[in-house]
């Protein structure tokens, strides 16, 4: 029973100063500056341990430096899974900043898709304008090679031109047929 006894008091003990050491290995800041390894007498020739000295708990959160720190939280990280935690955060934040970047370079390209499909649209709608107004006038030709007041020819084609000289006179109409000289 005695041995019993004694195996459990090393194991408690052995328990309660992995505690004590973890700490101790955590460096920590003094109020001049420089890094000291943390535990009793940390940074006793140099002013005492900073009044900012914060320690982060393995569930995360901040803790005020010094004995006792995050006692009532798991105890203090270890400075593997702090600079893990601030790994994340940073991949995350990246993986953030990405993910805003690609949705405006998206809506950019959509942007631009729209203004081309609309720069489209305009010159289709022109280019029908166009062909209407050209449609339009070769109907005022026509009808005007049809009226015989004014016209200085008949063409082959029963058409009348109007030109004011012989030079192209019926030209796309087989030729004059006769020359009227009455106004």
């Amino acid at each position: 029973m005695s041995k019993l006894r004694a195996l459990l008091t090393v194991a408690v003990l052995l328990l309660l100063s992995s505690g004590t050491m973890s700490a101790q290995a955590l460096k920590v800041t003094c109020k001049d500056g420089t890094k000291s390894a943390g535990g009793q007498g940390a940074c006793s020739s140099h002013g005492g341990i900073a009044a900012a000295l914060k320690a982060t708990c393995t569930d995360g959160t901040l803790s005020a430096g010094g004995q006792g720190a995050c006692s009532g939280h798991g105890g203090i990280a270890s400075k593997a899974a702090v600079k893990a935690d601030a790994k994340m955060a940073k991949a995350d934040v990246k993986a953030d900043a990405k993910m805003a970047k690609a949705d405006v370079k998206a809506d950019a390209k959509m942007a631009k898709v729209d203004a081309k499909a609309d720069a489209k649209m305009a010159k289709i709608d022109a280019k029908a304008d166009a062909k209407m107004a050209k449609t339009d006038a070769k109907a005022a030709v026509k009808s005007a090679d049809q009226d015989a007041k004014g016209a200085t020819a008949m063409c082959k084609d029963n058409t009348y031109s109007h030109a004011k000289s012989a030079q192209g006179m019926c030209s796309g109409h087989g030729g004059v047929a006769k020359l009227l000289t009455g106004k």
